[in-house]
C-alpha cells in the first residue's frame, strides 16, 4: 500500500494542489487498512485476545506505519518547502509545521502500539504460554467432566473420585518404596540373593503375605548378620528364620508385623530390653551360657561377634518355640485373615503403582525440560 503512494508523495511540495491530492490519498489508505482490520476482527467474538487475531493486528499496524511514514515524509518535504521560499514564520509554515506534528505524534503512537502487540504475540508463542494455555483448556474440561458427575450427585464424586486418586498417588509410593527395597534386597543378599527370592515367594505364597515386605525384612536381617562376621550362607538361614519368626511373633503376640520385627532386629544385634517385654531374656548371661553348652565356644572363651551373633540366635529360637507356627497354625482367625488381606492389598497395590510408574516417568521426561529452561530465564 506504501508503494502506491511513492508518486505521490515526490509530487507533494510542487503545488498545494499536489500535496493535498497526496496527503488525502494517504488518509484514505489508511482509512481502508483500518477498516479492513476491523472488519476482520469483528467476525470472531476474542479474537482480538488469539495468536491469530494479534498476527492480524501486528498486519495491518505495518501497513498502517508504512503510510504514515509516507505521510510524515510528505509533510516533512513541504515544511522544509515552505520554509525556503515562505519563511518559518510565515502562516502557512506554522499550519505544515502544526500538521507535521500531529503526523509525528500519530505514527509514534501507532509504532508502540505495534510494538507492544508484537510482544503479546511473541508471548503467546512461546512454550510456557502454549503450556498454560493447554493446562487451562485441561483443567476446563476436567472441570466440565466435574460439574456433570456433580450433578449427578456428590456422594459419587466423593465415594469414588477422591478414593481413586488417593489409591494412584498410594500405589506410586509403594512402587517406587518396593524398587528401592528391591535393590537393597539385591545389594544384601548378594550371591545368595536367588535362593533368598525364591524361599520369599514360597513363604508369602503360603502364608498369605506381602512378598516384597519379606524380602526387605531378609534383606535388613542379612546386612546385619554378614557385617557381624557369619558366612552367607549360615546368614541366609539365619536371616530366612528371623524372617518367619517376625511374622510368627505377630501372630502369637498380637503385634504389627513391623513391631515384631524390629524387636527381633533390636534382640540379634544385642539390645536385650524389646523382647525382655515379651518375657524372652537373651542379655549377656544367657548369649554366654548358651554358647557354652551348645558347642559355639568352649566353657570359659571370649566369644567373638559372630558367636555372639550365632548364640543369640540360637537362644532366641529356643525362647520362642510356643511361638513358632503360630500363623501358619491361626490362618483362619478373623485377626489373621484379616492381616493377610492387608498384606495381599499391599502387595496388589505395589504391582499397580509398578503400572502408573512409567506414566510418571514420561510427565517428568515432558515437564523437566520446562524447568530448566525456566531456570535459565533472566530474572
Amino acid at each position: 500500500m506504501a508503494g502506491n503512494n511513492s508518486t505521490v508523495v515526490a509530487r507533494i511540495g510542487l503545488d498545494d494542489s499536489g500535496f493535498q491530492e497526496g496527503v488525502s490519498k494517504i488518509q484514505r489508505s489508511l482509512k481502508v487498512v483500518q477498516s479492513e482490520f476491523a472488519a476482520a476482527s469483528s467476525k470472531l467474538g476474542d479474537f482480538g485476545k488469539s495468536t491469530d487475531g494479534l498476527k492480524l493486528k501486528a498486519d495491518s499496524l505495518n501497513r498502517q506505519v508504512d503510510l504514515q511514514k509516507d505521510k510524515v515524509a510528505a509533510l516533512t518535504r513541504s515544511y522544509q518547502e515552505s520554509v525556503e521560499k515562505k519563511g518559518a514564520d510565515a502562516k502557512a509554515t506554522e499550519n505544515l509545521k502544526i500538521k507535521l506534528n500531529y503526523a509525528n505524534a500519530e505514527l509514534g503512537k501507532m509504532q508502540q502500539e505495534l510494538k507492544a502487540t508484537t510482544e503479546e504475540l511473541k508471548t503467546k508463542s512461546s512454550a510456557w504460554y502454549a503450556l498454560s494455555e493447554s493446562m487451562d483448556k485441561a483443567g476446563a474440561k476436567m472441570k466440565a467432566v466435574g460439574d456433570k458427575i456433580s450433578s449427578a450427585g456428590k456422594t459419587l464424586s466423593t465415594a469414588v473420585t477422591l478414593p481413586l486418586v488417593g489409591i494412584g498417588t498410594a500405589a506410586t509410593k509403594m512402587a517406587m518404596d518396593a524398587v528401592e527395597s528391591e535393590n537393597l534386597f539385591e545389594v544384601a543378599m548378594g550371591g545368595v540373593a536367588d535362593d533368598a527370592r525364591k524361599w520369599s515367594e514360597e513363604t508369602s505364597k503360603a502364608l498369605g503375605l506381602n512378598a516384597y515386605n519379606v524380602r526387605s525384612n531378609m534383606a535388613t536381617y542379612n546386612a546385619m548378620l554378614t557385617s557381624m562376621g557369619l558366612a552367607s550362607d549360615e546368614s541366609l538361614k539365619m536371616s530366612e528364620g528371623l524372617t518367619q519368626l517376625s511374622y510368627d511373633m505377630a501372630s502369637f503376640y498380637n503385634l504389627n508385623p513391623e513391631e515384631a520385627f524390629n524387636k527381633l532386629k533390636s534382640g540379634i544385634s544385642g539390645e536385650a530390653e524389646p523382647l525382655k517385654a515379651l518375657g524372652i531374656l537373651v542379655n549377656d548371661t544367657t548369649v554366654k551360657t548358651y554358647a557354652y553348652t551348645h558347642g559355639i565356644a568352649k566353657q570359659g572363651e571370649q566369644l567373638t561377634e559372630a558367636q555372639k551373633v550365632q548364640a543369640r540366635y540360637g537362644a532366641i529360637m529356643e525362647a520362642t518355640k510356643n511361638a513358632q507356627g503360630d500363623l501358619a497354625r491361626t490362618m483362619d482367625s478373623p485377626t489373621n485373615k484379616i492381616r493377610a488381606m492387608k498384606e495381599q492389598a499391599q502387595q496388589i497395590g505395589i504391582q499397580f503403582g509398578q503400572i502408573l510408574i512409567p506414566i510418571l516417568e514420561k510427565l517428568i521426561a515432558v515437564i523437566k525440560p520446562l524447568m530448566d529452561r525456566f531456570q535459565g530465564l533472566s530474572k
